[in-house]
This record gives C-alpha cells, structure tokens and sequence, in this order.
C-alpha cells in the first residue's frame, strides 16, 4: 500500500509543481500592473476621441480589471513578444479583445482591437489611422486610487430623453435593458415634471440636472403617466465603460 502511494505521489508532484510554476509566472508578468489607472486619453481613427469631460479609471488587483468597483475584464499579457501583447477577456459581453501594450514607469498604453467578429487581427503598432476598430488608451498610475472607490467617476441612469413635438414637454424616449432607470420603474413616453425639486421646463435644465448626479446618490424624479402624477427613486450606477465597443 506505502508503495503504491509512493508512486501516486510521484506521479502527481511534478504536474502540480509545473502549474504552482505557471501560476508564479503569470503573477510575475502582472506585478508591474498592480494599482489605480487614470486613463489620460483615448485615440481611435487616427486622431484623439472626446472623453466628454468624463474621467475613468482601471483599477488592477491579480488578473481582474476593476472598474467602478467591479470586474470589467480578465487580462492577460505575454511579455516575450515584440510588441509585447496583451488580451482583455471582457466579463459582461464575454468578448475577448485583442492588443500590444507598453508599460513605462508610470504610463501604460494599449492599443486594441475591439472587433470581435469576422476576421479578427491583434495590432501590429501603435497606429489607428485606417484601422475604424482600433483603439489606444493612455493610462498614468495614480497610486492613491483604491479598488472600489467611485471618486470622479461619472454617474448614470441609462435614459434617453427627448422633447415633445407638441407639448413641449420632456419626455422618456427610452430607457437602457438593466440599467438604474429600467429598474426603478421608468417608461417610455413618462413625462418629466420635476427633477429632484426643481420643474422640468426644458431639455437642457433636466439633462444638467442629471449629470450633477454622483455614483450612488439618489434621484426623485415626478412624471405624468396615464394622467397621473408618479414620484420614482433612480439610484445612479456608474457610467459604463463604453470606450471599448
């Protein structure tokens, strides 16, 4: 019976040492990583995109691409490569997006290709010129950034507003599926009569009343529907990292 162990033993020792050994290795490649990244700017069809005054920031822990707290993607890098590469393993579209990257001192850059059906191709260079799906995003390492902090980041409530033909009236044009405005029980063609305590009297006044809103504050809104005034809570979540669509 010992004899027989012994050989079990042998048998099995050396495939778990090999993946105790893989596992190091991959810790090894994302050590550099680790931390908060405030991504500085973004290029795509060979020119700098507008981050409409909205600030974003990764945050690495192991593997995993925090944002806003939660898990935006899976990441894995191959440092013996020229360019270095790197694939993002998006966790909610389970979309695995392929790039190169740089990472010195405290800058990081990644250029990616965020096609991900048909004929897919990892970038050759730092180059989005010609390329519709390519993108680069420069982050700087900000070392005071903690892994669920909301700090800066911009709010959403997934809403599409319109004003009415007729009534002038604001109106809901739609609301994204699972988003904080879905959920608390907003509808198309609801009418905007008050934003917090404040009259709904046009566009512009209930759009910037919205974007005062920070991740995780509350929103009253008072809407008319079916001829009846309604008050809804909106929780705001955090503006979606789109930038990668």
């Amino acid at each position: 019976m010992n004899a027989k162990l012994a050989c079990l033993l042998v048998a099995i020792l050396p495939s778990s040492l090999f993946a105790k050994a893989a596992d190091d290795s991959a810790k090894d490649k994302l050590a550099d990583f680790q931390g908060g990244w405030k991504l500085e700017s973004l290029e795509a069809e060979g020119k700098p995109a507008e981050l409409l005054d909205t600030s974003y920031w990764w945050y690495i822990k192991g593997d995993k691409v925090l944002y806003g707290g939660k898990e935006l993607a899976t990441l894995t890098v191959d440092t013996n490569t020229t360019p270095k590469c790197i694939d993002l393993s998006l966790h909610d579209s389970k979309r695995q997006l392929e790039g190169i990257y740089t990472l010195e001192d405290d800058t990081f850059r990644i250029c990616v290709n965020t096609t991900t059906e048909g004929a897919k191709e990892r970038p050759g260079d730092f180059s989005t010129k010609d390329k519709p799906g390519i993108r680069i995003l420069t982050f700087k390492r900000d070392k005071e950034r903690k892994a669920d902090s909301l700090e800066g980041l911009a709010a959403f409530i997934g809403v599409q507003i319109k004003l009415d033909d007729e009534s002038k009236q604001v109106v809901v044009a739609s609301t994204f599926p699972d988003s904080p405005a879905e959920k608390a029980g907003l509808k198309k063609d609801d009418i905007f009569l008050k934003v917090g305590d404040q009259e709904a009297k046009d566009l512009r006044s209930v759009v910037t009343m919205i974007r005062k809103l920070k991740p995780g504050s509350e929103l009253v809104v008072t809407v008319k529907r079916d001829d009846k005034e309604k008050e809804i809570t909106v929780k705001a979540g955090v503006m979606p990292f789109y930038l990668l669509d």
